[in-house]
């Protein structure tokens, strides 16, 4: 994996459980009661509400269709703010499971309710992986740093044996210099 990119998934603002066995694994407690007039929601912010506000808004969540895949423009992942009551916020709405801890969905409450990603940098965006990760999918979306990411491109291209945006750069400063001399010399 590229050093420039991370999983959106690793860059999740608060931990997520993926059934109810997790969650009491991770806090040592009993999953509230299953709501299914609720989406399903494996997450918590346990510090909504300490503003004193009735609603949190969340500014990076991923936007995703009916059938739970992530929106996008151009290619490029949809990232939206989301408002939740401090209540909802706070609680986690995980499915009952069967012994083996399989849930069962019910399609009406996709999408899931998304959670959020930290915020993002000045040199971050949001991309999907392709062939340059190794996945042809294109069913999961990194952040990418892009400073990172154009040096290790042009890593690759060094070590490949080819021009790299340096040696580019140098060339044209030659070829101005050269028409600089040429034209001192009135040629």
């Amino acid at each position: 994996m590229s050093n420039a990119q991370i999983n959106i998934e690793s860059a999740r603002a608060f931990p997520t459980y993926k059934n109810r066995a997790g969650y009491k694994q991770a806090t040592g407690t009993d999953a509230p009661a299953y709501d299914p007039t609720r989406k399903i929601k494996r997450w918590m912010d346990l510090s909504a509400g300490s503003d004193g506000l009735p609603e949190v808004i969340y500014a990076n969540t991923l936007m995703l269709n009916a059938k739970g895949e992530f929106l996008s423009r151009n290619g490029v992942p949809i990232a939206r703010p989301m408002v939740l009551s401090v209540a909802e916020a706070k609680s986690v709405n995980l499915p009952p499971e069967d012994a083996a801890g399989n849930t069962s969905i019910q399609p009406e409450m996709l999408p899931e309710v998304q959670c959020p990603f930290r915020a993002l940098t000045a040199d971050e965006v949001l991309v999907v992986a392709g062939p340059e990760m190794g996945l042809l999918s294109g069913k999961a979306v990194f952040i990418r740093n892009t400073k990172l990411w154009a040096e290790e491109q042009a890593q690759v291209v060094e070590e490949e044996g080819l021009f790299t945006a340096a040696d580019r750069a140098i060339l044209r400063e030659i070829a101005e210099y050269q028409q600089k001399i040429a034209k001192f010399l009135g040629v």
